[in-house]
């Protein structure tokens, strides 16, 4: 695509994309986006992507839920990606073809504030039952 800037995606983060990855950059251009994502067996991340920031996240899998995610520019392997959402808020799963082994939320957030995938989630439930 012609018309991506280098303000969308700079150089460096282009070239800091690895084979045999999936290479997701997010870019905060106008306004904060909350963030939690989860990258093959680290645990979930969260936090705001404040205006002006950006973020590489690496991986062999990767889970990514974004609010106001109308705020952000998101690119896939240098790609740019279509990630508007009336809601905004969105789910990601790389690669695609992996989405379906997940239930949505791909995230829950326990009463101590913690955030595990809905998977442990229903871990935790039926080890209770």
């Amino acid at each position: 695509n012609d018309d991506i800037s280098e303000e969308m995606l700079p150089e460096n983060f282009r070239l800091a994309t690895k084979d045999n990855f999936h290479n997701i950059f997010v870019n905060a251009l106008d306004g904060d986006s909350w963030i939690a994502y989860k990258k093959d067996n680290d645990p979930v991340r969260v936090f705001t992507l404040s205006e002006g920031k950006k973020l590489l996240i690496r991986g062999k899998e990767v889970r990514l839920f974004i609010g106001n995610i109308n705020n952000l520019v998101v690119f896939y392997n240098n790609q740019l990606i279509k990630t508007q959402s009336s809601s905004g808020v969105k789910s990601l799963v790389f690669p695609e073809g992996n989405a379906s082994k997940y239930v949505l939320p791909l995230f829950v957030t326990l009463k101590s504030g913690r955030m595990i995938t809905s998977e442990e989630f229903l871990n935790i439930e039926k080890a209770e039952d």
